[in-house]
């Protein structure tokens, strides 16, 4: 019995290291999950970025053509507005 529980000391701090082993690969583990869940989100960032530039462009170019078109309506207002020009004055 006495062997026994010798036995058992000496394979204690085993037991502890076995343990403390096997957490330190759970926590490696869980890290490289990380690191690869923001890797493919970093991906799918980039793969977005094209099309957003490209919808950002395009809402520049609609925004550059109705800009016009409001300059455009407003001087054809501005012509509404003004006094008609008579035009059917006899010069002598």
């Amino acid at each position: 019995m006495l062997a026994t529980a010798a036995i058992a000391l000496l394979l204690v701090p085993m037991a502890w290291v076995t343990r403390e082993r096997m957490a330190m690969m759970r926590a490696e583990q869980a890290i490289l999950q990380a690191r690869e869940v923001a890797l493919r989100s970093v991906v799918r960032e980039g793969q977005r970025l094209p099309r957003r530039s490209q919808t950002e462009e395009q809402l520049r170019r609609e925004n550059a053509d109705l800009k016009q078109q409001v300059e455009q309506l407003q001087r054809q207002v501005e012509q509404l507005k003004s006094p008609p020009r008579r035009t059917d004055t006899v010069r002598q």
